[in-house]
């Protein structure tokens, strides 16, 4: 007996009837999202593009064309530009082929960064790529066959014989059928089961021409296996001995088995989730990129200041400068001058002497984009700076350094001495104490280096200096 039948599919259904119907009735679906063959193009993206939004904006975008219209096309104007192209095959039902898109679209991320990717679905079909492929009915780099059968081979020789001249009448027929039928038609002859479908945008030209290449190479290529299937550029055609499509009706009456419900539950759930991953990622690597380019391009200064070692009494610096000699000063910052100094171990250094207190504030993290008191800021650093001087005696007493955070009255001493440093304090079982001064240290020094200028004016005065310290190299 032979049969061919034309379907139309109907969209009655809203979008929230798509969601009831997944919840309560997955068990009678079956949307066909077995894997007929995922193609990944070898050409990749450049590692700075926006690639990935690009492409979670184009499965939006298609995600409603397949919801409205059961298929669509979309163009996102970037670079690389992307087209993109979704159909489900004309016998699923609205929900089948909701469901079918979103497997598609959850498999198909694994090509990316690729610049072009499909992928066939025995239910639907996705693709998309960096140039117009609307019209390509045939492509020799990208059309295939796919000749996988669960269903073995015919080998008995008469049966044989039969079976391939069944499949050749089959083809032909439903290839005849779909050009005929808008690109889709079903066939059946003597227990041999066909679906040819054609992408809405090759028109009847193209379909012809995309269905008789597919049949051509599924008969010379796949045959006598019991299953095969022709996957070109513009076109899907599968034959199988057993019956795999809807008849009229059928889709919209339920058809499957039970285990599909679980299947579709974990697309949906993955899609959703892919599309975090894909956001999350995509963030993560670009705030990553922005952050090693901010830190190579911090001079010499801050990065020499990074491995110092802070440990150094104020004598010490004052001997290693001539007592900050005019002669050794080697340049002048927004908040201080920079002094050139020999130690005794004949290293040479870098001192900051930071001057006027009212810099003081330029030594808070960038990171806080001047989101912060800027009088409260100085304060608690220049108190920091009373209760590091290297004299113990004109330290501050606990209570009144209680007195000075806390009273907006009380006066704050200049700091008659610069911070001292001790081994002791920056022990291992200090490491976090220890840290936590050099990224003072290192903000500050950044920020003098911002405003480092090649001026020779400067003010001397010991009184209220601050010095900081870097190695360098000989």
């Amino acid at each position: 007996m032979n049969s061919i039948h034309s379907l139309s599919p109907s969209y009655k259904n809203p979008t929230w009837v798509f969601f009831f119907f997944s919840l309560i009735s997955l068990s009678l679906s079956d949307p066909r999202i077995s894997q007929s063959g995922p193609f990944c193009g070898t050409v990749k993206t450049l590692p700075l593009t926006n690639f990935i939004p690009t492409f979670v904006k184009e499965m939006e975008s298609l995600s409603q064309l397949v919801n409205t219209n059961h298929w669509g096309t979309n163009f996102v104007n970037s670079t690389p530009p992307m087209y993109g192209l979704a159909q489900c095959f004309q016998d699923l039902s609205h929900t089948d082929c909701l469901l079918c898109y979103a497997a598609s679209r959850t498999k198909l991320p694994r090509c990316l960064p690729s610049i072009s990717a499909r992928i066939y679905l025995d239910g639907c079909f996705l693709r998309y790529d960096n140039y117009s492929f609307y019209q390509e009915a045939t492509n020799p780099l990208i059309d295939t066959v796919n000749c996988t059968s669960k269903y073995g081979v015919e080998v008995d020789e008469v049966s044989k014989v039969e079976f391939v001249k069944n499949v050749g009448v089959l083809i032909e027929n439903v290839t005849k059928a779909a050009v005929g039928n808008k690109g889709f038609a079903v066939a059946e002859v003597k227990g041999v089961y066909a679906l040819a479908q054609c992408w809405k945008t090759v028109g009847s030209d193209g379909c012809r021409e995309c269905l008789e290449k597919a049949g051509k190479a599924v008969i010379s290529e796949c045959l006598p296996r019991r299953e095969g299937r022709g996957l070109n550029a513009g076109c899907y055609l599968r034959y199988s001995t057993e019956k795999f499509y809807y008849d009229n009706g059928e889709a919209q009456n339920g058809h499957g088995f039970s285990r599909t419900g679980a299947i579709v539950a974990i697309v949906l759930s993955a899609v959703a989730f892919l599309m975090l991953f894909l956001f999350a990622a995509y963030a993560g690597y670009a705030r990553l990129l922005r952050i090693k380019e901010e830190r190579n391009n911090i001079g010499q200064i801050s990065t020499s200041i990074d491995r110092a070692s802070l440990n150094f009494k104020y004598e010490t610096l004052e001997k290693a400068t001539d007592y900050f000699n005019p002669s050794r000063k080697i340049g002048q910052g927004g908040a201080g001058s920079v002094y050139k100094g020999t130690l005794p171990n004949g290293k040479i250094i870098a001192v900051w002497k930071l001057y006027k207190t009212n810099k003081l504030v330029e030594a808070v993290d960038p990171c806080l984009r001047d989101k912060f008191p800027g009088k409260e800021a100085s304060d608690v650093l220049q108190i920091g700076l009373l209760c590091t001087q290297a004299s113990v005696a004109l330290r501050p007493s606990m209570e009144e350094v209680v007195q000075m955070l806390t009273s907006k009255d009380c006066e704050i001493p200049i700091p008659k001495q610069p911070p001292f440093l001790s081994t002791n304090a920056l022990g291992s079982d200090s490491s976090l104490k220890s840290y936590s001064m050099d990224s003072v240290v290192l903000n500050a020094a950044r920020k003098l280096e911002a405003s480092y200028t090649s001026t020779e004016s400067s003010s001397r005065d010991s009184s209220d200096v601050i010095s900081r310290l870097e190695f360098f190299q000989k």
